[in-house]
């Protein structure tokens, strides 16, 4: 139950359904993708999150609501069309062999573009961005998710330090800090307080793709608002979002595409490794140009122990 058709199981056929049936071992956050080409990143995904009573933080205690932050590059071009392009490495996507700058950086399926750099002719209409609204004086907790098809983002909320306390479904001592790297698949945790002002009160969530490994002479972000209510849930006169980033944000067009530092990452739960070993397997990985058995075009693929993979 895998996901990957054709491997462990079959594809889901169209407008039927299938249901996953499986006992949860481990709380933390989670998402579900789809798996056949590359649909994850058309939004074929969600969020899955696992509770237990032995959670070292917990709602109501530790923090007063929960909240999913899916944060994302996005395509205006199907996924299916790209893999087309990507699949001959002369005619590349885009005119370049790997997936080019995406079209823009979502929060929770909502992203902006400039109209005015869109094709002549095509209707365009810029977006509110997402905003999420909460009252002051409260704590959240984020669980951001990085569900995209290419692009590492980095999360900020500007005035509004971050303290980490989940990395992909484990607990951490937690640590904090002004920036979240989180790549493809990743899954991270923060607690924020609210305390930076009163109903009405804004500051921005700032996405910041991390361009120095895709394109480092553009700078590409997507945002987001988090928005101070009262009591009763009511904004009241509205002030525009602060909008003063972190002045100790990585620079996206130089800074390594790199995750955070291990030594940060300390699970608040230590367990012992595995005593004994009963396999071991040694996985050689590299990239490079391939050839297609079929159409005997060139393209570019990762291998493991000398055998390309490509999943359809």
């Amino acid at each position: 139950m895998d996901g990957a058709p054709g491997i462990t199981q079959c594809p889901i056929r169209p407008g039927e359904s299938f249901t996953y049936r499986f006992a949860a071992s481990a709380a933390g956050t989670y998402f579900y993708h789809s798996h056949y080409g590359n649909t994850m990143s058309d939004g074929l995904y969600g969020g899955l999150v696992v509770h237990s009573a032995s959670e070292p933080l917990r709602l109501g205690r530790d923090y007063d609501a929960d909240y999913l932050l899916f944060a994302s590059d996005w395509y205006d071009t199907q996924s299916a069309a790209i893999l087309d392009d990507l699949a001959d490495v002369h005619k590349g996507y885009r005119g370049v062999p790997v997936v080019a700058m995406p079209d823009a950086i979502i929060v929770n399926g909502v992203g902006q573009v400039d109209c005015a750099t869109t094709q002549a002719g095509v209707p365009c209409a810029q977006k509110t961005a997402y905003e999420l609204a909460l009252p002051a004086g409260s704590r959240v907790r984020l669980r951001i998710v990085n569900p995209g098809g290419h692009a590492m983002v980095r999360v900020s909320i500007d005035g509004h330090a971050l303290q980490v306390i989940e990395a992909d479904a484990t607990a951490l001592v937690p640590f904090a800090t002004h920036e979240v790297p989180v790549n493809n698949g990743q899954r991270y945790s923060v607690v924020v307080a609210l305390d930076q002002g009163e109903a009405g009160a804004a500051a921005v969530i700032r996405v910041n793709a991390a361009t120095f490994c895709q394109n480092p002479l553009v700078r590409f972000a997507g945002f987001g608002v988090l928005r101070y209510t009262d009591a009763e849930g009511s904004v009241g006169a509205a002030a525009p979002p602060q909008h003063t980033p972190w002045p100790d944000l990585a620079d996206p067009q130089t800074a390594p595409c790199a995750d955070f530092d291990d030594t940060l990452l300390v699970p608040a739960i230590a367990e012992d490794a595995p005593a004994d070993t009963t396999a071991a397997a040694q996985l050689d990985s590299h990239s490079g140009v391939f050839l297609d058995p079929a159409t005997n075009a060139p393209y570019l693929a990762l291998a493991f122990n000398n055998t390309p993979y490509t999943w359809v």
